[in-house]
């Protein structure tokens, strides 16, 4: 769905029916429509950041899903510009909805040593979207004899998958840490034996609870409550006097979110069927084929980050996601200097390197990073802001892309090669390692050693609470998880 709904448009811009459907032909039009898409998902994001704790992530998903429906049909009805931006608008706030949710439920749903894999197999899905829509549009350009067919349907089809995950979502458990922040400690208890399939009742569903509830305390004492933390968040970006370190934790969600989308990594996925054409001189079908192939190959880079983000962790992925991303731009930018179709196919081989980097380390971990590194009670405002931050410089890419490639041509890369460099030092001395730790772990790395340790006690004392008076002697199960 994230993926389709991103890339669907890029191809079909260029096709005379959409174009007549919006009534103009402008670089400067088409980039407002494509952008408009970026403009609705940082709305959705910042409601998120708003909302999310009180509604919980699964009522936001299908919210996102419900928006994302009535914008595919706007769209795919469109016969003006007006209500193409309205369509492209709505269907973004429902990505911006469901980008904030989903990598948060995952990452409070997951084990701490396979958290890491389940966010790379979540974009894994997206980029085999981006791929979906690259050969989709190709198929229906090539086989269609409607011109008004091309591009309606393609753009219609942005509704299936929302509709599947809504039909689904009834099955998708909620987050526990939420249950239990809004005691519903039964409902809590069901999911964590669900997922270390044990009894409820279980030493490591009590404890489990315990140590949640002690962390819902103690942000409950804090009041992050409203608007309060609201402000108590924006403030500590600039300046940070929290005990829990949060605006340090911010900043490194925002940088990490605006390298992802300064890399470049958006202009070539949305307008590469057109960059082709101008740049390299291949007519419309080759434009097409080539960047499907290309999103295909990369799906299968981000596969590869599975195997090695828990074994490597966080920092060493992003820095050799970097260094390939900076080759790779550097590479792809001379060989489509020379404009002919043999520097073209040398550049596409440098392409597919900076896809590797990207899809290998950039990826994964911009949007790994944000749903595990705040605290609970500001979680998805850590997703959520990071999610903003993507999408406001998806916009700024995607507006000034046609534009930037229609008067500046290869030059515009070279501002996209100093930004891949320039994450090299940020990867290698801000980020903090978080791989195999759970999540409640991770806020030993930025609080001060006297709050965790109070923190820790606290903890302690209530997981020997719960488990007290527990007759029952630990199973196999038990001991093989305490151990």
């Amino acid at each position: 769905m994230f993926g389709f709904d991103q890339a669907v448009l890029g191809t079909l811009s260029t096709q005379p029916a959409f174009l007549a459907a919006i009534g103009s032909t402008d670089t400067l039009i088409i980039g407002w429509v494509l952008s408009f898409f970026s403009v609705g998902a940082v709305f959705g994001s910042l409601l998120a950041v708003y909302v999310g704790f009180t509604t919980g992530r699964r009522f936001l998903i299908f919210m996102g899903c419900v928006l994302m429906v009535i914008g595919a049909a706007l769209q795919a009805a469109s016969f003006s510009l007006a209500q193409m931006l309205v369509g492209r608008f709505i269907s973004g706030l429902g990505i911006g909805l469901m980008t904030s949710s989903v990598p948060v439920l995952l990452a409070e749903v997951a084990k701490a040593h396979r958290r890491g894999q389940v966010i790379c197999l979540l974009f894994v899905c997206g980029v085999l979207g981006i791929a979906l829509a690259d050969w989709f549009d190709y198929g229906i350009i090539k086989h269609s004899t409607n011109p008004e067919y091309t591009w309606r349907f393609p753009v219609a089809f942005q509704a299936a998958f929302c509709l599947v995950t809504m039909a689904t979502i009834p099955f998708l458990p909620e987050s526990p840490r939420w249950l239990y922040a809004h005691g519903r400690d039964e409902d809590g208890d069901n999911v964590i034996a669900r997922i270390y399939d044990v009894p409820e009742d279980a030493d490591i569903v009590l404890r489990t609870r315990a140590s949640l509830k002690v962390e819902a305390e103690i942000e409950a004492a804090n009041e992050f409550q409203g608007w309060r933390w609201v402000v108590t968040c924006v403030k500590a970006i600039f300046y940070d006097t929290t005990e829990f370190k949060i605006g340090k934790r911010l900043r490194l969600v925002i940088l990490i979110s605006m390298l992802q989308e300064l890399s470049g990594l958006n202009i070539i996925v949305a307008y590469s069927a057109r960059m082709f054409q101008l740049n390299l001189g291949f007519d419309a079908m080759k434009a097409a084929m080539v960047s499907g192939i290309i999103q295909t190959v990369w799906a299968l880079f981000v596969l590869a980050s599975t195997l090695t983000i828990e074994r490597f962790g966080r920092k060493i992925t992003l820095y050799v996601g970097t260094i390939f991303c900076t080759l790779g731009m550097t590479g792809f930018t001379i060989c489509i200097s020379f404009g002919s179709q043999a520097a073209g196919w040398a550049g596409m081989i440098m392409l597919i390197i900076f896809y590797f980097g990207f899809g290998f380390g950039m990826l994964p971990i911009s949007w790994l990073y944000p749903a595990e590194v705040l605290p609970s009670h500001l979680r998805h405002v850590g997703e959520g802001i990071g999610a903003t931050t993507s999408w406001i410089f998806t916009f700024l890419t995607l507006f000034t892309g046609p534009i930037a490639i229609a008067n500046t041509g290869w030059k515009i890369f070279i501002l996209y090669i100093i930004f891949n460099f320039l994450a090299l030092p940020f990867a290698y001395f801000m980020l903090v390692e978080t791989k195999s730790k759970t999540l409640e772990e991770i806020d030993y790395a930025f609080g001060s050693l006297e709050t965790m340790q109070g923190y820790e006690h606290r903890m302690v004392d209530a997981q020997e609470r719960a488990t007290h008076g527990n007759e029952k002697q630990p199973s196999a199960v038990d001991k093989d998880i305490q151990a």
